[in-house]
């Protein structure tokens, strides 16, 4: 499976690149090279967080320029599933084709 990680999570893509069932074709540390990045490497899922950086960029429109652009299946990390603003932005994710949420604390073993 060919993974490109969004997450700005040190540990968790480590963990993520030292798996054999993952094929890590790249990392993006800032939501802007997202899109760029997916068309060029054409990944099978994309790990996203809502906390990529800069926070001004709009979350909904990568998702869907992302998908987009590579077809990709996104498993988003929206953060702690308690706040209102939260839940919003899952809904809306969910509404531009995302199926897959992890979140905060992170288990690896579920992602």
């Amino acid at each position: 499976m060919r993974v490109l990680l969004a997450t700005n999570h040190v540990k968790l893509d480590d963990y993520l690149k030292n798996q054999a069932e993952f094929d890590v074709v790249g990392e993006v540390p800032f939501k802007h090279p997202l899109v760029e990045k997916a068309a060029e490497t054409r990944p099978d899922v994309v790990v996203l967080s809502a906390f990529l950086p800069p926070e001004e960029e709009d979350i909904r429109e990568l998702i869907y320029e992302t998908q987009r652009v590579s077809n990709c299946r996104i498993v988003f990390l929206p953060g702690e599933n308690t706040s209102k603003t939260t839940i919003n932005l899952i809904m809306d994710a969910f509404s531009l084709g995302v199926r897959d949420f992890v979140f905060d604390p992170i288990d690896t073993r579920i992602l």
